[in-house]
């Protein structure tokens, strides 16, 4: 049960983060394509953070998707 609760915890974690991170690449380059959002829902928790940090030096819709093809 303890490990049902802690796979719930994680999982809510990661669609938390994820939402948050699509919503700083929508509001930093506008809406993306439904491949780069796909790539972005199938990262790791850790990755996700990554990206979350590092979003704010990618300058390109293209910075993205290298980061994606590089860390995905």
């Amino acid at each position: 049960m303890i490990r049902d609760k802690k796979g719930q915890i994680s999982l809510a974690r990661k669609e938390g983060i994820g939402i948050l991170v699509k919503r700083q690449i929508r509001r930093k380059f506008g809406e993306i394509a439904p491949e780069v959002q796909t790539q972005i829902e199938q990262l790791s928790l850790e990755k996700l953070d990554i990206l979350g940090d590092e979003i704010f030096d990618l300058a390109t819709i293209a910075d993205l998707e290298n980061w994606l093809d590089n860390n995905g």
